[in-house]
């Protein structure tokens, strides 16, 4: 029998009984694993209230050899990070939910993402207007700790420059600059298909703020169209170089 002790994000919930879950974790020191949490379901067990989405919680777990899940054997709650949110914050901090459901993310790389998460759900709901910028800053973390990096200053393909109101290439996956989109154009028009997005300039200046985004929180006005335009760049962009599709349906609707 196999025993941890660790400080877990959940990351989902999945009906396992008419009275048990199957959690998704995250852990410091573990990385994701599933656990099931037996009993959890009925209203007068003890773990009844700990379990939620982004709930917080210290746990013991224990596995047989012969099982691929642990059970939660006590759990400690710290914090409950969707409670009393307005829905804009709970759509956001949902969406760093799926990302890392759908993500791989290895224990020895468990402690970074770990620690940006954690730094993104304490954050995000002091912010009062915008908070939308405070999750693509997210995102671009996210991506840089994958060994992916999104660049907003440098064409990926040839180390040009790029110019102030960026282009997206669907097909080469990042912002590329005048030759490189040209070069991807004439192969897109041969094959038929759409392959560039054009920002405009208040949403190129935004992605180049991003780093220093909270310097500019509270002034800034995002068409929601340009909402719309960069959430789904960086959902292609994800998708694109991970070479599968991700979602992320609770950003569906965000306004």
């Amino acid at each position: 029998m196999s025993q941890i002790s660790t400080r877990c994000f959940v990351l989902r919930l999945t009906d396992y009984s008419e009275t048990s879950y199957v959690l998704l974790l995250l852990s410091k020191e573990h990385g994701l694993f599933s656990a099931i949490a037996k009993g959890a379901k009925r209203p007068k067990n003890r773990f009844s209230s700990v379990f939620g989405l982004l709930n917080e919680f210290d746990g013991e777990f224990s596995k047989s050899a012969n099982s691929e899940l642990w059970t939660v054997v006590e759990a400690k709650p710290v914090e409950f990070h969707l409670l009393k949110q307005k829905y804009s914050t709970v759509q956001l901090l949902s969406a760093a939910a799926e990302l890392y459901q759908q993500s791989i993310i290895h224990e020895d790389e468990a402690g970074e993402f770990y620690v940006l998460l954690e730094k993104y759900l304490r954050f995000l709901p002091t912010i009062k207007k915008n908070g939308i910028l405070i999750f693509w800053r997210f995102l671009t973390s996210y991506l840089k700790l994958n060994g992916i990096p999104l660049s907003f200053e440098i064409c990926p393909h040839c180390s040009t420059p790029l110019t102030d109101n960026l282009c997206y290439s669907y097909s080469l996956g990042g912002f590329v600059c005048q030759k490189c989109r040209q070069n991807d154009g004439i192969v897109s028009e041969l094959m038929g298909v759409s392959s560039e997005d054009y920002l405009s300039s208040i949403e190129s200046d935004i992605l180049k703020k991003l780093p220093t985004i909270g310097n500019y929180i509270d002034e800034i006005s995002i068409p929601q169209s340009s909402i719309d335009r960069l959430n789904k760049l960086f959902l292609h962009y994800i998708s694109f170089h991970f070479h599968k599709k991700f979602h992320l349906n609770s950003l569906k609707g965000f306004r």
